[in-house]
């Protein structure tokens, strides 16, 4: 991009010109002493242009990094997790843009009027600043390349650019002209910082955008520039962050304009006409246009075959052809020094050509290769979970070890029909080596609240992810009984004994025989001071020696389940038995409600209910002594009515046969007869029964019966 070498080139050219004119003043010298002054005057105005125009666009123009490289993670990776350290995709990169040192000519001149001055001034804002800043974001899908692809395999993906606000930055100085005339010293201070301090407008969004910079895309930073120090008189610094998109090769391509060489400016709409009073800058050196043109008339007078002004007015491209090619032909570098001069005087004195001057122009393409790794991601998988796991209701939670590796995996609960998390190791997917490792977790399931007991299990689904790969599916079924006996019945009869008597049963826990018996504690309090060891087991035999001492007026018992894995104690029953004479036991599980046939008479018989009394010895038994029955409460009404009746016990229960009872009982108080398939309701019905021996009466044992009438 550096054009140095050419600018040095057109110096020598130059300095061909001056001699030449330097031969003509001697060749001369007896013309007239005013035609000596004119071509001297020349000379000056060459000079001019020759100071500023011998150094080209060169590295001055634009100066930032010539490559980069950047690594992108793969989708799905979470690369902090698997190396330790950020993959930072995004870059923040600095632009220097060369433009004109004018601090040394903000003064004043003695002989200068004030709106000489402020015209100046405002040149000069246009001089220290960039004008227009482009950027151009290329593409090529070459990623495998790693030298730089050709230019033909790029393609514009995003553009975009910086325009300076000019005629804002012009009412600013016209305000700090107006406001410190009287304190140069305050005015100069207020110039420079607002040449730095340049606005640009706000550039359209190109998409490439860093996600996580809060920053603006691409913008003028004053601080970056005040950070030059002395420099920043001669530099502008812009920022841009960017970030890719895809893995190959980005063009990032900034192209400068500057104003280091002003020429002849005519405002929109105004005349083609040319004020010869008005000036140009070439750097900050100032020419009067009337002077340039004294210059390129001398010129086209000499080389009639120059093309017109009015062709590089109205076509650009074709007038620096015509002049390539007079170079061309040119016979010597005198003659090629000239047409040069030609084309730079004709550019500085056309409205609006000065903007193709090399020196306002700089451009400079970065070049970023963009990788994007290829991981290895470790076989993910879950071991030592327990497939089946067996508790009760009153548990608060199941804690489940297992391993699973990488360790960097993520461990996932696909199916969830409770409220089960996974706690312990770490999260996220690997792909480096560490991801052979195995970590341990654990398994969390709230079951107390969470889960209702029922006959199928609570199936819950565990995967180990690692990036794109997922583990085997892991399954752990949870099966959940109610925290109770269900023989409890049995067991408190049990209980009641005489003194001297073993204590025998079996506890049958809602699990059945589906969990080990040894899980299970039953503590026995006879009330005595007698201690009786724990027993770790659900059956109490003879040669287990559990005797109801004399003087105990009952034997408690607690019968408590014991998780295995974290040692939390589930009660499954508790309860207690009078010592002396049993009661009997009412069984009705084989319960029977007859249904209403004569609505005219309404009574029903409630059959099955057994009644059976204690054992007082090895061979002997008691009698069943008063059976009773009650009803406490009832709802039942005729449904097309919606009148109510009253259930009431006929009689006392009537023996049938053996130890099987049966219970009449009547509706009373609504519409007789009854309505024919509406009376409809339920009953709470209560059965107590005495046994009876030696004498003796037991306390009686009752027992609540629900039970639902229709007729």
């Amino acid at each position: 991009m550096s054009k140095g070498g050419a600018g040095k080139v057109y110096f020598v050219l130059y300095l061909a010109v001056i001699l030449e004119l330097l031969i003509i003043i001697v060749e001369r010298d007896e013309a007239e002493e005013h035609l000596i002054a004119k071509q001297k005057e020349s000379m000056k105005i060459v000079e001019s242009i020759l100071s500023q125009l011998q150094v080209g666009a060169g590295t001055e123009g634009i100066n930032t990094r010539p490559q980069d490289q950047i690594t992108i993670p793969p989708p799905g990776i979470n690369v902090k997790e698997a190396i330790g350290a950020d993959i930072k995709p995004e870059r923040r990169y600095m632009i220097e843009v060369g433009i004109t040192d004018v601090t040394a000519s903000l003064k004043m001149n003695e002989s200068e009027e004030p709106a000489d001055y402020l015209e100046r001034l405002k040149r000069f804002v246009r001089l220290s600043n960039v004008s227009d800043l482009q950027y151009d974001i290329l593409y090529s899908r070459s990623a495998g390349d790693e030298t730089v692809p050709d230019s033909s395999s790029f393609e514009k993906r995003a553009n975009t650019e910086l325009k300076l606000k000019l005629g804002e930055m012009e009412r600013q100085l016209e305000e700090i002209f107006n406001q410190y005339k009287a304190d140069p010293v305050a005015m100069g201070t207020n110039i420079r910082a607002l040449m730095t301090n340049a606005t640009y407008e706000t550039p359209q969004p190109t998409g490439f955008k860093p996600s996580h910079v809060n920053d603006a895309e691409f913008y003028y930073s004053r601080g970056q520039t005040d950070s030059l120090g002395p420099k920043a008189s001669k530099k502008r610094v812009f920022v841009v962050n960017f970030e890719p998109k895809e893995e190959g090769w980005y063009k990032l391509r900034f192209s400068s304009r500057t104003n280091k060489v002003l020429g002849v400016y005519n405002p929109e709409g105004s005349t083609l006409d040319i004020d010869p009073e008005q000036k140009v800058n070439i750097g900050t050196v100032q020419l009067k246009v009337k002077d340039l043109l004294k210059v390129r008339d001398e010129l086209q007078k000499n080389m009639a075959v120059l093309p017109t002004a009015e062709v590089a007015r109205t076509d650009l491209r074709q007038f620096d052809e015509t002049l390539q090619k007079l170079k061309e032909d040119a016979p010597d570098v005198e003659t090629r020094s000239k047409v040069d001069l030609y084309g730079y005087i004709v550019k500085l004195v056309t409205p609006g050509m000065s903007d193709n001057f090399d020196q306002n122009r700089g451009y400079i393409e970065y070049n970023i290769r963009v990788l994007k790794p290829q991981p290895q991601i470790t076989d993910p998988k879950i071991a030592d979970l327990k497939t089946v796991v067996r508790v009760f209701d009153k548990l608060s939670k199941i804690t489940l070890p297992m391993q699973v590796t990488p360790a960097n995996g993520q461990t996932v609960i696909l199916k969830n029909p409770g409220t089960a998390t996974v706690g312990g190791g770490s999260g996220t997917a690997s792909v480096g080596g560490a991801g052979g490792k195995w970590v341990n977790k654990e398994l969390s399931i709230p079951v107390a609240g969470a889960l209702a007991p029922r006959d199928e299990p609570y199936i819950f689904e565990l995967a180990q992810k690692n990036g794109p790969k997922q583990s085997e599916v892991v399954q752990c079924s949870v099966f959940v009984y109610s925290s109770k006996l269900t023989n409890e019945e049995e067991v408190r009869s049990a209980l009641e004994a005489s003194w001297g008597d073993p204590i025998e049963f079996v506890a049958t826990p809602a699990s059945g025989n589906t969990i080990k018996p040894d899980e299970f504690v039953m503590n026995f309090n006879m009330g005595t001071g007698a201690q009786i060891q724990p027993l770790r087991k659900l059956a109490v035999g003879a040669s287990d020696n559990v005797l109801v001492p004399p003087g105990a007026d009952a034997v408690n018992l607690t019968v408590l389940w014991k998780d295995p894995q974290s040692g939390e104690v589930v009660e499954l029953f508790q309860g207690k038995g009078d010592v002396g004479l049993k009661r009997p036991m009412i069984l009705t599980q084989d319960l029977k409600v007859d249904p209403i046939v004569n609505q005219n008479d309404p009574e029903f018989k409630v059959r099955g209910i057994v009644v059976r009394p204690p054992a007082i010895s090895a061979d002997e038994k008691a009698d069943v002594g008063d059976v009773d029955a009650q009803v406490t409460s009832s709802t039942v009404r005729d449904m097309r009515t919606n009148q109510t009746y009253k259930v009431s016990v006929v009689g006392k229960p009537r023996k049938i046969s053996g130890q099987e009872y049966e219970v009449t009982l009547k509706l009373s108080g609504g519409k007789i007869p009854l309505t024919k398939g509406q009376v409809k309701g339920n009953i709470q019905l209560s059965i107590s029964a005495t046994a009876r021996a030696q004498g003796a009466t037991s306390k009686p044992r009752q027992k609540p019966v629900p039970l639902s009438v229709s007729n």
